[in-house]
């Protein structure tokens, strides 16, 4: 069974919403409390890791039970990522997921974890990548919007594409309302590609697997199109 780091840096709601679809946490409005029953789940969260005494995901680790660990960059990212790579190891690390990481990977840990290192964006990558991605979306006018989730690599969202969702942009007033829609749709597709590409590591399929025909389209609300990123 693949054993996933996840790893956030602000409110942590994606990855509190992994939490929660592999039953590590209560679904809301229940937030909290470790399920007891362990054959529900199709994954094990090894787990998380953040870069700030803030982060919301050290009150999740502690409410699922996990071994949650706080990273300084005060002394640089080459030391940072020393005390990283150290935890990956240790805890068995199978699949890296970044929900809401703020920080650069270095070379040599995206060498280590090429191919096994996730990041979900609130854009259609490539379109308005890094920072304000959302704001600048809204902004754009375009007739659709949308999230990318993506393999990591050296640069910022650059990495392979392997999963896209978008919805109707031209129905949305307000750029609040459009905040809401995105990371709505962050929290169904995300649990549910981090699920699909687990299995595949599992039985030696990654990378390389084709999500578009995994049967995420069908669980998509219709609302939201799964777009076809597979080449």
């Amino acid at each position: 069974m693949a054993r996933i780091a996840l790893f956030a840096s602000g409110t942590a709601s994606n990855a509190q919403c992994i939490l929660e679809h592999f039953g590590y946490l209560q679904k809301a409005p229940f937030p909290g409390g470790a399920v007891s029953d362990p054959s529900i789940r199709s994954c094990e969260i090894a787990c998380t890791i953040s870069d700030r005494s803030s982060s919301g995901i050290h009150q999740l680790a502690a409410s699922a039970g996990l071994p949650g660990f706080l990273v300084s960059y005060r002394s640089g990212r080459e030391h940072a990522e020393q005390r990283i790579r150290a935890v990956l190891a240790e805890q068995k690390v199978d699949l890296l997921v970044l929900a809401g990481y703020m920080r650069l990977l270095g070379a040599e840990l995206v060498d280590t974890y090429a191919g096994r290192i996730l990041n979900i964006h609130p854009s259609l990558l490539p379109e308005f990548p890094g920072m304000h991605a959302i704001e600048r979306s809204f902004h754009s006018g375009n007739a659709r919007a949308g999230i990318t989730i993506h393999l990591v690599d050296a640069g910022m969202d650059t990495g392979p594409v392997i999963a896209q969702a978008s919805f109707d942009r031209t129905t949305i007033a307000s750029i609040v309302d459009f905040e809401k829609q995105i990371h709505r749709l962050e929290h169904i597709l995300y649990p549910k590609v981090v699920e699909q590409v687990a299995k595949y590591i599992d039985n030696g399929q990654w990378p390389g697997a084709n999500l578009y025909a995994s049967g995420l389209r069908e669980s998509l609300p219709d609302c939201y199109r799964l777009e076809d990123t597979h080449t």
